[in-house]
């Protein structure tokens, strides 16, 4: 009967799995039965209830508590009082199966505030909304008899959790931006502020310029043999090349914030632009519009047009720069030079670059915290040093995450990259002549606003979650009067 009571505190799989284990023999003492195996109390057996005073719970709100090893959930009561969610994860299922046979957890626990779960399930039952970060609290006394079960939960828990939190604690910070940023394009997208032409490259390499420190150390190679490349710049790479009066074919820009303007201050005769659609970047009328990862590029494949992309798992412009040109000129080398995925002589960026600059000028310029990228790279160790390069846990991660194209060279020394060495650079000039011209034909559009904003506001109405990252931004549910605030806005572009 008490088992049946505490199934509502259990998720659908633990549920099951429970009702096949075989009993074991646990005794239960005191008129709290403290459950005690092999003369090991779970609990204490004469305060069992104030053990819960003695842990030091997260205050922060957006923190969910996730207790590794149950018991009988007499450590969890002071957090339960004060209405907090709990998630927690049995580490011996059969004990918990003989607790919950004896133990009524409605004494100490609201339904609501607390749910058993299987690791694996951990995601089902993170409310994204809610919580951005999560919290171990670890059953002492479970820990020391199984430590390496928890040690296993602990990390499989983190593997799962991590990159989720980290894209979408991304959107939290953006989403809103993302979101103004697209009504403004879309006004400028019926304006006639974009550049629909094809983007041709005839018999000339492309190299994609970073603004890692391997782009200053290069730079003679790059003036030397500039006529015979075509260059694709990324945005912060742009004043390093206009200092050295290098103009390249086209540069690229997905950063949807203020200061990605200041790279573009002072550099003269800009080339063209390839803008992604959540960018704040309306300089001139020769931008040419990308879709990324974000899921409005969806509203405008409604239309039947064909958007171009500029998707890539690698969360970089310079690794998403990569895979656009692998994707649309296939058969063309690429040269990358300053995406190196580490620090040289504990240079972050070649000098010239605006963010060289700026660190220069403002000594807090770590601890902003709009240069989000330079403050994580900064709290994040170095892990792996050599010949003079430093790397970090999150280069590491751009790095792994960059295609390996057989076709993608770099002009790099750093170790930290995965492309191919160059040894000549005639040879893959040689390589590119021999090649024929190749073409993307960018779609001119031929649909109007209002058919857009129609699509738009049709498909928020069944897929709110295109406009998630919103949401999370702005710290509110997707309900009904959130969705129909956004409707409005858009009845109103």
């Amino acid at each position: 009967m008490i088992l049946e009571e505490n199934n509502i505190y259990l998720s659908n799989s633990l549920k099951s799995q429970l009702l096949h284990l075989n009993s074991i023999n646990i005794d239960f003492k005191d008129k709290h039965l403290v459950p005690i195996i092999n003369n090991i109390s779970l609990h204490s057996t004469y305060y069992p209830l104030k053990e819960s005073k003695k842990i030091i719970f997260p205050e922060d709100q957006s923190t969910l508590c996730i207790a590794i090893g149950f018991g009988a959930g007499y450590h969890l009561i002071e957090l339960s009082k004060q209405n907090r969610k709990i998630i927690a994860i049995p580490i011996d299922k059969s004990i918990l199966t003989e607790i919950l046979k004896k133990i009524n957890l409605s004494q100490w626990f609201k339904n609501e505030n607390l749910k058993l779960i299987n690791e694996d399930e951990i995601l089902h039952y993170f409310d994204f909304f809610k919580y951005k970060y999560f919290n171990f609290i670890i059953h002492p006394v479970l820990q020391k008899m199984y430590p390496k079960k928890v040690n296993k939960i602990i990390n499989n828990i983190g593997s799962i959790l991590k990159g989720p939190l980290l894209e979408i604690n991304t959107q939290r910070k953006f989403g809103k931006l993302w979101f103004y940023n697209i009504i403004k394009n879309i006004l400028y997208f019926f304006e006639n502020g974009y550049n629909f032409e094809p983007l041709i490259i005839n018999k000339k390499p492309i190299l994609i310029t970073g603004a890692g420190p391997s782009l200053f150390e290069n730079i003679d190679i790059i003036i030397k043999n500039k006529e015979k490349l075509f260059i694709a710049a990324t945005d912060t790479s742009l004043k390093i090349l206009n200092k050295f009066n290098i103009k390249p074919d086209i540069a690229f820009t997905f950063d949807s914030q203020q200061e990605t303007l200041s790279h573009f201050i002072g550099v003269k005769n800009l080339p063209r632009l390839f803008t992604d659609f959540t960018s704040i970047i309306r300089l001139n009328e020769n931008q040419t519009i990308v879709f990324s990862n974000h899921p409005v590029v969806n509203i405008f494949k409604k239309t039947g047009w064909n958007p171009v992309l500029l998707s890539s798992n690698t969360r970089n412009i310079g690794g998403a720069i990569i895979d656009f040109f692998l994707n649309y000129f296939p058969d063309y080398p690429i040269i990358t030079v300053g995406i190196d995925y580490g620090i040289y002589k504990n240079q972050f960026y070649s000098k010239g670059s605006y963010s060289s600059e700026y660190k220069y000028i403002y000594s807090t310029y770590y601890k902003t915290e709009n240069n989000i990228d330079i403050a994580l790279i900064y709290r994040d160790k170095f892990n792996k040093i050599k010949d003079k390069w430093k790397s970090t846990n999150l280069f590491e991660k751009y790095s792994k995450s960059n295609n390996t194209a057989k076709n993608v060279y770099s002009l790099s020394t750093s170790p930290f990259t995965n492309f191919n060495r160059i040894k000549t650079l005639k040879y893959i000039i040689d390589q590119a002549y021999n090649l024929e011209k190749s073409t993307l034909f960018i779609e001119n559009p031929n649909f109007s606003k209002d058919d857009l904003i129609s699509i738009f506001i049709e498909e928020i109405k069944i897929r709110p979650q295109i406009l998630y990252s919103y949401f999370l931004s702005a710290n509110e549910y997707p309900n009904q009067i959130a969705i129909e605030k956004i409707i409005q806005a858009l009845k109103k572009i």
